[in-house]
């Protein structure tokens, strides 16, 4: 009798054991779907990002470079999102700045978005460093990068240039992008005066400058103002961004005391310099003169000195007169746009040459408190079209033995009427009492 052939089980006991591991797999699979599913499926309280400490500039970015977690509102606990259920922006880290801000969105059916923000460093290739500290030169540096980037650091005062002899002069500097608070930058006299490639500073004015004369003078390149409202020293901003293409003066800090010149003949600029801080700013000589895009003006009742202030602003409608003016020298000469001026001369005011000239729309009612003797020039050719104008003399000067006030007020309106008929202005001139 044959003895029955044994069959192995070993076969058997492998395919068993692949069976259960791919079922354990598919378990552990199922989970980890699961609870990612739950961070979908059940309500997140909110989200919070981390990322790396520095990006290289230009990178581009997506959702995988960037970790986010979500608290669950169920149970209080977290979970780690997979990198395609949120968006990551920008796309690009930008190509010039010290640090930028990720922003992280996430969207949720039957919930608002939520979002969150993470601040990293830009990387960028050292190219050059200027000593520029004042009592111990390598103290405070400006560090120049290959891609036009220079950035103040270091602990200490900073040395004061002249024009000709800025650091940097000869060198490619296309934005300012940092400078440390621990720099102590009392001057930005001409830094980048002249520069045909420079672009913009992308951090605001520290607080310990006083002085930003000529810093960014016909750098044609440079099309925004930097942050001021934060240089609360900042006193004198001549000549600051004339010749620039600027097209929005931004927001002056409320210490500033000159603006002589400070947007001259920045004929892209359309918005004048918010001023309703200043309380001190008394020079504004040739500020926006030139400005001939210019759709507003901004001048605070502090200003003095108003000499060309808004000479040949050809789209300006509308206009303020200060109450201290004492200088309105061809203030406003060439604004042929226009229309109507708010508030009167004042008596402090001793100079009225060519304040109007060639003003052609100029209408409404004008009051000049007359402490000067003359007005010659100051509508010549204003009021030519529109509704017409009315002035008001009232005289506020000082008596003399040669002349009554009531005798300079009439010399004062002929002279206005011959002028004006001679030019055929359309004025009309009335003596107040």
């Amino acid at each position: 009798m044959k003895a029955k052939k044994k069959h192995s089980t070993m076969p058997w006991l492998i395919g068993g054991g692949i069976l259960v591991l791919a079922i354990a797999i598919g378990i552990v699979a199922f989970l980890y779907t699961r609870k990612n599913d739950a961070t979908i499926t059940q309500r997140i309280v909110s989200i919070s990002a981390s990322a790396r400490e520095s990006y290289e500039a230009g990178e581009e970015l997506d959702s995988g470079d960037v970790n986010v977690t979500a608290e669950l509102a169920e149970n209080g606990g977290t979970v780690e999102l997979d990198p395609g259920t949120y968006r990551v922006e920008p796309e690009l880290v930008p190509a010039h700045g010290h640090d930028f801000e990720i922003t992280v969105t996430l969207s949720l059916e039957d919930q608002d978005e939520l979002e969150t923000f993470a601040t990293v460093l830009i990387e960028r290739e050292e190219l050059l460093r200027y000593d520029i500290g004042r009592t111990e030169p390598e103290q405070v540096q400006a560090v120049l990068y290959a891609n036009g980037d220079m950035e103040i650091v270091g602990e200490g005062e900073v040395k004061q240039y002249k024009s000709s002899d800025i650091p940097w002069r000869s060198d490619e500097v296309t934005y300012l992008t940092w400078i440390d608070p621990a720099a102590e930058v009392e001057s930005m006299d001409y830094w980048f005066a002249g520069s045909q490639v420079f672009g913009g500073m992308l951090c605001p004015v520290p607080d310990t400058v006083q002085s930003m004369v000529q810093t960014f003078y016909q750098c044609v390149a440079m099309q925004s103002v930097p942050d001021m409202t934060t240089g609360i020293n900042l006193e004198d901003i001549t000549e600051c961004y004339s010749g620039s293409g600027v097209k929005d003066g931004g927001v002056l800090p409320g210490n500033l005391k000159t603006a002589e010149g400070a947007f001259r003949d920045c004929v892209a600029l359309i918005h004048a310099a918010d001023s309703a801080a200043c309380v001190r700013l008394a020079n504004m000589k040739n500020c926006y003169s030139g400005c001939s895009a210019l759709a507003d003006t901004s001048t605070p009742d502090c200003a003095v000195n108003l000499a060309g202030a808004y000479q040949n602003c050809l789209n300006i409608k509308t206009a303020v007169i200060p109450s201290s003016a004492q200088d309105l020298d061809s203030t406003f000469s060439g604004c042929s746009g226009l229309t109507s001026v708010t508030g009167e001369i004042p008596a402090t005011c001793t100079n009225l040459a060519g304040t109007f000239r060639d003003c052609k729309f100029l209408s409404g009612d004008l009051r000049i408190n007359c402490s000067t003797q003359s007005l010659s020039g100051t509508f010549s050719g204003a009021a030519k079209n529109g509704t017409g104008l009315i002035i008001e003399l009232v005289w506020t000067g000082e008596a003399n033995s040669y002349q009554t006030p009531e005798e300079i007020l009439q010399n004062l309106k002929e002279s206005l009427e011959q002028q004006a008929k001679e030019e055929g202005c359309s004025i009309t001139v009335k003596i107040l009492k």
